[in-house]
């Protein structure tokens, strides 16, 4: 199996779900969404955005393969939104003279 290939497809689908999920949360739906939305919502985006992923690139596996393909992609984006995309805004948020002490970061 291809590995490079699966991480070069399916990674920048990560950072891209990870800031689109901070920009619906934050943005779209201005901290009102429930858990349960925001997982959905995930998901779909994982799936669909796999799927593009795959029948593009010819990932390798059967048809199968996208719900494995997805299912790691959503737990990706789930990682990298809640460790690494949040850190980065706050840090930019920070250096822009951003007061955050009120807000709630651990979401």
């Amino acid at each position: 199996m291809d590995w490079m290939l699966i991480a070069k497809v399916l990674g920048p689908v990560v950072v891209t779900i990870a800031c689109i999920m901070e920009l619906y949360k934050k943005k779209i739906r201005k901290d009102k969404s429930n858990r349960l939305e925001i997982q959905v919502v995930a998901m779909l985006f994982s799936i669909t955005l796999t799927a593009i992923g795959y029948f593009a690139f010819s990932l390798p596996g059967e048809l199968l393969a996208i719900l494995y393909y997805s299912t790691g992609v959503y737990i990706a984006q789930c990682y990298v939104d809640m460790r690494i995309v949040k850190r980065l805004v706050k840090a930019w948020l920070n250096r822009k003279g951003v007061n955050l002490d009120g807000y709630k970061w651990d979401e």
